[in-house]
């Protein structure tokens, strides 16, 4: 079985409807570069979850959703982009084989190929 990134990232786009992007990833460096253009300001993001996949079997789980602050600092624009913090987190290399390009796998009893698949709700 082949080992792989799986990144979710859901937002709110207006009152009540959501775009959730989701990558497939076979490189740790792309996954980074990834994660470095994302917007997880908590106000706007519903969820941001990596899971690692090793081998086929799920390795590690990551949130980088912030926590909402208690008190919102008045200073503060309660809308601009937030990147994820990845200060002290480890995201594990994969083990070979990677994920070949085309290759589907399955997330949410959906199949999802390398590369990135948005859905709007």
């Amino acid at each position: 079985m082949y080992s792989y990134y799986v990144l979710r990232h859901t937002q709110l786009v207006n009152n009540r409807d959501t775009v959730t992007d989701c990558w497939v990833l076979n490189d740790r460096d792309d996954l980074l570069a990834v994660l470095s253009d994302l917007d997880v300001n908590p106000t706007l993001t519903e969820s941001c979850l990596l899971w690692v996949y090793r081998s086929g079997s799920l390795d590690a789980t990551f949130d980088f959703l912030p926590a909402v602050p208690d008190e919102q600092d008045d200073d503060l624009d309660e809308f601009a982009a937030v990147a994820p913090d990845l200060a002290g987190v480890d995201l594990p290399a994969l083990t070979d084989p990677v994920l070949p390009p085309g290759h589907p796998v399955d997330v949410d009893g959906e199949p999802r190929h390398f590369g990135l698949t948005v859905r709007y709700c």
